[in-house]
C-alpha cells in the first residue's frame, strides 16, 4: 500500500500573512491550507517547499495545517494535532522594531538580508544617496538587491502595516580595499547527480555570486554567509561548476576560482536524529538532499510506503498512525529513475516520562535564540520538540529539536522585546505539554567588552568555543591575515549565542588561518577580540566517563552481573571482538567462540559469531543484540563459500556496506599464532545479509610469501567508504573510494593506509587487490593525487614499504579508525600503555582531519591503573579491570582489541563533547566482549 504524507505547515503565522509556506508537497499535488476545519487558499505550488496564498484573513487563535491530493483521488489526510500551526496575536509597534541585518553591510555589497519580518508587513530600506525601497514580506526573511553600500553608509529599514511602522538602524558598511583579492566562496560537498539545489558557505555578505557550470554562468547574492541557490537543471554527472565572488564596485573578487565536479550518482543514506515513538506522527530525518523523493517504510517487511519530497532543512514529515509496527525504514533518491539510497532503519520505542524543561536566563531584548535546558542539569531527551512562546504574540515564536545536546538553543522568529515573558511547551512521543513557568525579557547592559576565543581556534564538531559573550548577542567572527591586523577582516558567519560561554557553529577552518570575534547586541557593538590561530588541539579526556555499559555476550558478566541476553541459550559461551559495520541496521561481527550445549557442556568450537540491532547502547542494561541464528536457533558461524571453515585465530578483522552490499575483510592461515592471509567476502545476492552467508571475492594480502595481489600489509583492515572530493591527496578526486587502515603480521606491524576506487555502476564494484594503492610518503600528505600512493606491486619492486601513517604505533593487532561526520574527524582507538614500559592495558585514542594525518597526541580512555578512568562506574564496588601488580590478586580480566562504533558516537554541540562507544574484549576468567564508554572534550578547555 502506498499513501502520501501531509505537508508541513511552517510558523510563524500572523494575521497579516497573505500566503502561507508548506514543506513537503508531492510534483503535481495540489496543496489545501486548512484553518479550523475551513480550506483558506490551495494551489499547485512545485515540489519541496513554497507558498500557497490565502483567499481571505486568518484571525489570532486559529488553528492551521495543510493537505494534498494527487490526481488519481490519493490524500495525505490530515496531519496530527501537534503538527498543526497557530495563528499568532496583530504585532504592536513595538514588535515590529525587531528587524535587522544578522550580518555586518560589505562597502560595494549589492544585496540585504533581514530577519526579524512580520509577514504581511510592508518593508522599507531608506539611505541618503538612494531613493527608498519597499517590498511585502511573505516570510520572517527579506532579500533585497540594492545599489553597493558606500564607505560609512548608514542604512535605515522599517515596517510598517498602515500608519503602525517601527524602525531600525543597521551598522555603517566596512572598508574594502579596491583590488584585494577575495577567497572564494565553497559548495557543499559532495554533489549529486539530478541534485537541483546548492549550498553556499564562506559568502562575504551582499557579495555578487557566479556559478559557473560546463561554462553556462548563474548569478546569486545572498546577503548573509551562506546561502542556498536553485539550479535550472538537475546536475549530470561530469558536470563541472566552478564559483567565485566579487564586489564589481570595488574591483574586488576571488582569484581564483573553486572548482567542483559532480561525482555521486546515489545519494547518501538519510538518517533519524533523534528516537522515534511509537505514538509520533511528525517525524524527523537527518541527511536529506534538498528535493529528493523520500520513502518511508512503515513497518520492516510488511509493504506500507509513505512517499515525501524533501524541502528545505529541518527536515520534518507528518507521516499517518503508525499502528503496531516496531520499524520504521527511510530511503531517498534524486533522479525520478535512479537509483535510491540504502535505507536507516529504526526501532520505534515507548514513550517515557515527560522532561522538566527551563529556559537559560537571562532573556536579553533583541535576543534572536533562547536556551533551553532540563531542570536536572541535562539535556532534554532526543527527539523533544521545544516550542517558546511569547506572551505578547499569544504564541509560539520559535521551535526545535532536542538531538540529546545538554542545551538546546531554539531560534525564534522575531527578536525579543523587553517586558515580554516567555513560556515552553514540548512535544514528545506525539503528546502536547504545557508549562506555567514563565521567564521576563529584559534590557542588556550595552557596555560589554569583546568575547573571547578559547585557547586556539579549533573547529573539531565545526563548533568554535567562544567565551564572555552576553546572552542574546550576536556572535560576529571574522577572518584576518595575521594577528596583529587592525583594519576590518572577512566576515566569516554571524550566529546568536545564548549562553555567557558558546559553542559557535563555523565552516570548516583552515588550519593556519586566524580568527577575530565581536559582539552585538541590538544597535550597539563590542569592539574586536584579540586574533587566534586556527590549529588542531587534541582531545582531552573527561574526568570520571569512563564507564562499564555492560557484557555482550555470555551469561554472566564481571563480578556475576548479568548481561542483557543470555547467549547461552544459543549456544555461545565466549567470544571476543565485536567489529562494527552500519548495513541498515548495526552488525558486530565476533571472533573465536566457546560453544555451550546442556548436554555436552564447553565446546571448544571457534565458529564466529553475528549479531544485529537498531536499539542504541544506553538502553537498559545495554542494547539488545539479535544474533544471526540457524534453523535449531544455535548461533550461525560467519561461513565464506571458497575458504574452509574458519578455525581459531581465524576471524573477521574489518568490513563494510556499499551498494546494498555487505563485504567482510577475513584473516586466516595462522602460523605460530599469527595470522597470515587477508581475504575479503561479499554478502550473497538477493537479500546481501551475513546470516544467508558470504562467498569470497578476492584473496588479498599474504604474509607468507608476499606476493598476493595486495602484497603483505593488509593483513587486518579498518575500512571507511569515502566521497574522495571530500579528501584532498587521495590519489582520485572524484567518485567513491574505499579508505583502509591495515597492519601485516599481528603485533608486530605499523599502521598503513590503502585505498580502492569503488565503481556503483560495475557488476563489481570493487575493483581487484592489485590495483589498490598503497600511502608512501607522509611529510607528503598536503600535495595532490597519485604522486604518494604505489600498488603493492610497485612497492615491491623497488624495495619500498607504505608509510607508517600513525607515528608510533608499531606493534598493533586489531585496527580501529573510523570517520565521525558530526566532529568532523578520523578518530583512532587502540591499546597502549597506562606509563611508559607498563602493559598495554590502556585505550588511547587520537583524532585527525585527513586519514594521512597529521594525527593528534593520543588521550586516554580507558587506564585500569588510574581509578578516574577504570571504568566502573556502574559498578564502584567492584574494579572491572586488575592489573598484575594490583592488590588483591589479579582477576585476570585484561582488555584488548577495541572497536569504536561510529553509529553511537554522540557529539554535543552545545559542549563540544564526544560520546564514544566501543567494543573490548576481556581474557580469562571472563572471556567475552564489553560494551564501554567515556566522554571526551574536543578543542580548547572551557573554563
Amino acid at each position: 500500500m502506498e499513501m502520501i504524507v501531509a505537508p508541513t505547515v511552517v510558523p510563524p503565522i500572523t494575521p497579516w500573512s497573505p500566503s502561507v509556506r508548506v514543506k513537503g508537497q508531492q510534483p503535481n499535488a495540489t496543496v489545501m491550507v486548512m484553518a479550523d476545519g475551513h480550506e483558506v487558499g490551495s494551489a499547485q505550488v512545485g515540489s519541496g517547499d513554497g507558498y500557497v496564498g490565502l483567499n481571505h484573513g486568518l484571525n489570532p487563535g486559529q488553528l492551521v495545517w495543510a493537505e494534498q491530493a494527487l490526481p488519481g483521488g490519493i490524500t495525505s489526510g490530515m496531519p496530527a494535532d501537534t503538527s498543526k500551526v497557530q495563528v499568532l496575536e496583530h504585532p504592536t509597534q513595538e514588535l515590529l522594531s525587531g528587524i535587522h541585518s544578522p550580518s555586518p553591510l560589505m562597502q560595494c555589497g549589492t544585496c540585504l538580508y533581514l530577519r526579524g519580518v512580520v509577514p504581511g508587513a510592508a518593508v522599507t530600506v531608506s539611505r541618503s544617496s538612494e531613493p527608498p525601497q519597499t517590498v511585502t514580506a511573505e516570510w520572517t526573511t527579506v532579500r533585497l538587491g540594492v545599489a553597493p553600500f558606500d564607505d560609512d553608509e548608514v542604512v535605515a529599514v522599517s515596517q510598517h502595516r498602515g500608519s503602525m511602522a517601527g524602525g531600525s538602524i543597521l551598522p555603517p558598511a566596512l572598508n574594502r580595499p579596491e583590488g584585494s583579492s577575495l577567497p572564494p566562496p565553497a559548495l557543499s560537498q559532495p554533489l549529486y547527480v539530478c541534485q537541483s539545489v546548492v549550498d553556499f558557505e564562506s559568502l562575504l555578505p551582499g557579495a555578487t555570486v557566479d556559478l559557473s557550470r560546463n561554462g553556462d554562468v548563474a548569478t546569486y547574492s545572498f546577503g548573509h554567509t551562506s546561502g542556498r541557490g536553485r539550479l535550472s537543471a538537475g546536475l549530470e554527472l561530469g558536470d563541472k561548476l566552478t564559483v567565485s565572488q566579487n564586489f564589481a564596485a570595488c574591483q574586488a573578487g576571488s582569484l581564483p576560482s573553486a572548482e567542483y565536479d559532480v561525482t555521486q550518482d546515489t545519494p547518501p543514506a538519510p538518517w533519524f536524529p533523534a528516537r522515534v515513538c511509537v505514538s509520533d506522527r511528525d517525524v524527523e530525518v537527518g541527511g536529506m538532499v534538498k528535493g529528493a523523493a523520500v520513502d518511508f517504510l512503515i513497518g520492516m517487511g510488511t509493504g506500507t510506503v509513505v512517499h515525501a519530497v524533501a524541502g528545505s532543512p529541518p527536515y520534518r514529515f507528518n507521516l499517518p498512525p503508525l499502528g503496531n509496527v516496531k520499524t520504521l525504514g527511510v530511503r531517498q533518491s534524486l533522479c525520478q529513475f535512479g537509483k535510491a539510497s540504502d535505507t536507516t532503519w529504526t526501532q520505534l520505542v515507548a514513550a517515557g516520562a515527560p522532561d522538566h524543561p527551563v529556559i537559560v536566563e537571562p532573556l536579553h531584548a533583541c535576543a534572536a535564540a533562547v536556551c533551553v535546558a532540563d531542570q536536572t542539569g541535562r539535556g532534554l531527551a532526543e527527539g523533544t520538540r521545544i516550542y517558546v512562546r511569547s506572551q505578547r504574540w499569544a504564541g509560539s515564536i520559535g521551535t526545535a529539536v532536542c538531538v540529546g545536546d545538554t542545551y538546546t538553543d531554539v531560534r525564534v522568529d522575531f527578536p525579543l522585546t523587553a517586558g515580554d515573558k516567555l513560556s515552553l511547551e514540548t512535544v514528545r512521543c506525539g503528546l502536547r505539554h504545557a508549562f506555567a513557568d514563565t521567564f521576563p525579557v529584559v534590557n542588556a547592559n550595552e557596555d560589554f567588552a569583546p568575547p573571547e576565543i578559547i585557547g586556539f581556534a579549533d573547529d573539531a564538531g565545526q563548533t568554535l568555543a567562544v567565551n564572555r559573550l552576553v546572552p542574546g548577542s550576536w556572535c560576529e567572527l571574522e577572518e584576518v591575515a595575521s594577528l596583529f591586523q587592525e583594519e576590518p577582516g572577512l566576515p566569516l558567519i554571524a550566529h546568536p549565542c545564548t549562553r555567557q560561554i558558546a559553542s559557535v557553529p563555523v565552516p570548516l577552518l583552515r588550519p593556519g588561518m586566524f580568527l577575530r570575534a565581536a559582539q552585538r547586541v541590538c544597535t550597539s557593538r563590542s569592539g574586536r577580540s584579540p586574533a587566534k590561530k586556527v590549529v588542531d588541539v587534541r582531545p582531552q579526556y573527561v574526568s570520571g566517563t569512563a564507564d562499564r555499559i555492560c557484557q555482550l555476550t555470555g551469561r554472566r558478566g564481571p563480578k556475576k552481573r548479568g548481561a542483557r541476553f543470555d547467549t547461552y541459550t544459543i549456544g555461545l559461551k565466549d567470544t571476543d571482538l565485536g567489529i562494527p559495520v552500519w548495513h541498515g541496521g548495526l552488525y558486530l561481527f565476533f571472533g573465536d567462540t566457546g560453544e555451550y550445549d546442556e548436554d555436552d557442556g564447553y565446546v571448544p568450537a571457534d565458529g564466529d559469531p553475528i549479531a544485529w540491532t537498531l536499539d542504541r547502547p544506553e538502553e537498559p542494561k545495554g542494547p539488545l543484540l539479535n544474533w544471526v541464528t540457524g534453523s535449531l536457533g544455535w548461533y550461525q558461524r560467519l561461513h565464506v563459500d571458497g575458504l574452509p571453515e574458519l578455525s581459531n585465530l581465524e576471524v573477521p578483522t574489518g568490513a563494510f556496506s556499499y551498494g546494498g552490499r555487505l563485504y567482510v575483510f577475513v584473516a586466516r592461515n595462522t602460523v605460530g599464532g599469527v595470522m597470515r592471509d587477508s581475504h575479503l567476502a561479499v554478502t550473497k545476492p538477493p537479500d546481501h545479509i551475513p546470516g544467508d552467508g558470504l562467498v569470497k571475492l578476492y584473496d588479498v594480502s599474504s604474509t607468507l610469501t608476499g606476493s598476493w595481489p595486495a602484497g603483505q600489509w593488509l593483513t587486518h583492515v579498518s575500512p571507511t567508504v569515502v566521497s574522495c572530493a571530500a579528501w584532498p591527496g587521495l590519489p582520485v578526486a572524484t567518485g567513491d573510494g574505499l579508505v583502509m587502515f591495515c597492519t601485516s603480521q599481528y603485533h608486530a606491524s605499523s599502521v598503513h593506509l590503502a585505498f580502492c576506487t569503488l565503481d556503483p555502476l560495475s557488476i563489481q564494484p570493487v575493483p581487484d587487490p592489485a590495483t589498490w594503492l598503497y600511502f608512501l610518503d607522509g611529510a607528503a600528505a598536503d600535495s595532490a593525487g597519485p604522486a604518494n600512493w604505489r600498488t603493492a606491486k610497485a612497492l615491491l619492486d623497488s624495495g619500498q614499504k607504505p608509510t607508517e601513517v600513525i607515528p608510533g604505533l608499531g606493534g598493533q593487532g586489531e585496527v580501529s579508525v573510523t570517520w565521525h561526520p558530526r566532529i568532523h574527524r578520523w578518530l583512532q582507538a587502540n591499546m597502549g600503555p597506562s606509563n611508559p614500559g607498563d602493559p598495554l592495558e590502556a585505550i588511547h585514542v587520537r583524532t585527525a582531519r585527513r586519514p594521512q594525518g597529521p594525527w593528534s597526541q593520543s588521550v586516554v580512555v580507558f587506564d585500569p591503573a588510574n581509578p578516574d578512568a577504570e571504568a566502573s562506574n556502574s559498578d564502584p564496588q567492584n574494579q572491572f579491570v586488575r592489573l598484575p601488580n594490583s592488590q588483591p590478586p589479579p582477576q585476570g580480566n585484561h582488555v584488548y582489541a577495541p572497536y569504536v562504533v561510529p553509529s553511537w558516537t554522540r557529539f554535543d554541540r552545545s559542549t563540544r563533547e564526544i560520546t564514544i562507544y566501543y567494543t573490548v574484549s576481556t581474557t580469562l576468567p571472563v572471556y567475552n566482549v564489553q560494551l564501554l564508554t567515556a566522554r571526551m572534550h574536543l578543542g580548547p578547555t572551557t573554563p
